[in-house]
């Protein structure tokens, strides 16, 4: 599969609810930029959870119903 002119994304995960926009002054060494080009401070790596699609599929049905599930995911 050919993927000229296609960006390729770093692999690594960052959370942009614990990270914070950078200012204009902020060394470029300390941020880090997500998909549209906004640069952020912190936002440590991630994890990614891999959820099955049953779960998936029971949230989608589940909002079409008007219920809205959350899931909180901590380290066990």
């Amino acid at each position: 599969m050919d993927n000229r002119g296609k960006t390729q994304g770093t692999g690594i995960v960052r959370c942009r609810k614990c990270s914070k926009r950078a200012e204009s002054w902020t060394p470029k060494s300390e941020t880090w930029e997500d998909g549209q080009g906004n640069r952020w401070v912190a936002g440590d790596d991630v994890t990614v959870v891999a959820v099955p699609g049953v779960l998936k599929y029971l949230d989608v049905e589940l909002a079409a119903m008007g219920v809205k599930m959350q899931f909180d995911v901590s380290e066990a």
